[in-house]
């Protein structure tokens, strides 16, 4: 999905993804931008589309606790699966043995 984009895309490729099915494209990958634009834009859809999960008076705390969580938890699994990666790597274990 990502290298059928204009432009091309030869970068890592990362879930979550929000793909526009109609015009076969990406609108967003970030986490905290797809929870935004579903909260916002998509309420027409919902079973109860006044509740806001987002409230303007919460804005601040939502977006201190995302800096937070967002490199400790979110990108903390990538950075201890490299790490976890390079140790295999370094115990001897290639592509053709397989560890687990």
């Amino acid at each position: 999905m990502y290298q059928s984009q204009v432009g091309g895309y030869n970068g890592r490729s990362t879930v979550p993804m929000f793909w526009d099915s109609m015009e076969n494209r990406v609108v967003n990958n970030e986490s905290a931008d797809i929870i935004e634009i579903l909260n916002a834009d998509f309420n027409h859809l919902a079973r109860n589309p006044g509740l806001d999960l987002a409230p303007p008076h919460l804005k601040a705390d939502i977006d201190r606790w995302n800096q937070i969580i967002y490199p400790n938890v979110n990108n903390g699994v990538y950075r201890y699966l490299l790490v976890f990666f390079c140790v295999m790597l370094l115990a001897g274990f290639g592509p053709s043995k397989n560890p687990l």
